[in-house]
């Protein structure tokens, strides 16, 4: 079955293109920037639509599904548009009209895109775009608009409360350019985590929060601050995850000898080193930690260790991540490779295999686990990662794009043991 890309059309209400003169590039890090004047006071699209040409088939650089039949997803439009070959952000090489906001109500069949109109100047460049919804309504993604006249940036971030359908700007001035995080607990709490390129085992790092939806941010912690409570400059993370005002940065580290997990209490005023033990059959590994989820206080964390045989463990804490302990599970077959994986909640964890022909399914948080098959054109030679997103146990989109340049976007409503491809489109990308 094709899958059909429709484009929103309608009206387009002047935008606050003051979020690019926000302190452009402001160097050091110990200097808080707010934009309030940022906020847009427009809409863009209404429901009309029309077919989209036949060049705008999408290359998905993140997918998340937030009902049986919802899901948001970023992508590449344009054939000059190029992502990278790992998933620490995405990159683009054009302006940012080539990147589409998609969003589906019928579970993959048909997108439309509700990019918001371009507030970039044209030819300007972006390059890390991040996006965290709560429910099919609320949501924000962001991007990095990269500086000309310096080594920061200007995130701009974009918030809908209908699905998409109008939308609401805000940006900040970030010392660094390269990839983002989003993450929010409720409609007001939210972060963005702001990374540095990668070089020399680093990704210097940024955390900034908004306590008012995205329409104003404040900087909270920077390793340039090189404080006992800063995150440290070495590492290259992998995520950012709330719950209430306790957080986690996780960092992949090769060769260090602990878990890069760094956790706050204070909304990510001070970061410390969190201690998650690993069982001594794997102390010469290193580890690979990824983003904690949340239910309460009760959490659950994927941990790569990866040695001579890696594997993959399930870290399980009850007291909102105060302590981790390995589930007691049997370890899932990994490999060095960056993990691809989603929690639908603390119990329901999914995470595909190093070779793209199996994905290894739990719902009882890593007691226990079923490998079942992937259709064999997801499991071909791939270009860049693959993305899978799950809502509640059924539910889920699996997206991958072969060495090809063909994509092809699957999806399951019986936890992953059978799937049905929506794209068989070539991708000229």
């Amino acid at each position: 079955m094709a899958v059909r890309l429709e484009k929103a059309i309608g009206p387009l209400l002047p935008r606050a293109l003051s979020v690019l003169g926000l302190a452009l590039m402001l160097a050091a890090c110990g200097v808080s920037t707010t934009s309030p004047s940022a906020v847009s006071q427009g809409s863009n699209a209404t429901d009309g639509s029309q077919s989209a040409p036949q060049v705008s088939y999408p290359v998905f650089s993140s997918l998340q599904m937030t009902g049986p039949d919802t899901a948001f997803g970023l992508a590449a439009l344009a054939p000059q548009t190029t992502l990278p070959a790992w998933n620490l952000g995405t990159m683009s090489t054009a302006p940012s009209p080539d990147v589409a906001f998609l969003a589906t109500t019928d579970g993959g069949t048909r997108w439309r895109d509700l990019m918001p109109p371009d507030p970039v100047a044209s030819g300007q460049m972006q390059m890390g775009s991040a996006l965290y919804f709560l429910n099919a309504r609320t949501g924000w993604f962001g991007f990095d608009l990269v500086s000309q006249h310096g080594p920061g940036s200007t995130v701009v971030v974009e918030h809908t409360t209908d699905g998409g359908r109008h939308w609401q700007l805000s940006g900040f001035a970030s010392p660094y350019q390269g990839s983002l995080y989003l993450d929010f607990t409720n409609p007001s709490d939210g972060w963005v985590l702001s990374l540095s390129l990668p070089g020399a085992g680093q990704m210097a790092k940024a955390v900034f929060q908004t306590t008012d939806g995205g329409k104003t941010w404040r900087q909270v912690n920077c390793d340039r601050d090189r404080t006992s409570s800063s995150l440290p400059d070495d590492s290259y993370p992998d995520g950012i995850s709330f719950n209430r005002a306790r957080g986690f940065v996780t960092a992949l580290y090769h060769g260090d000898p602990y878990v890069w997990v760094y956790g706050t209490v204070d909304g990510g005023h001070t970061f410390q080193r969190v201690q998650v033990p690993v069982p001594s059959a794997y102390r010469n590994d290193y580890a690979n930690p990824y983003p904690p989820v949340f239910s309460g206080q009760v959490g659950s964390m994927f941990v790569q260790l990866v040695g001579q045989k890696s594997v993959l463990l399930v870290y399980r804490t009850t007291d909102f991540g105060a302590t981790w302990r390995p589930s007691g599970g049997p370890p899932v077959p990994s490999s060095a490779d960056l993990l691809t994986s989603w929690w639908s909640s603390p119990e329901d964890g999914y995470v595909l295999s190093s070779d793209g022909r199996d994905i290894y399914v739990t719902h009882d948080a890593g007691l226990t686990w079923k490998a079942n098959s992937l259709p064999a054109g997801a499991a071909s030679p791939l270009q860049g990662p693959q993305i899978i997103t799950f809502y509640a146990k059924a539910h889920g989109l699996l997206y991958t794009k072969a060495a090809s340049g063909e994509g092809a976007l699957y999806t399951t409503t019986d936890g992953g043991e059978a799937w049905t491809r929506l794209v068989d489109q070539v991708l000229a990308h």
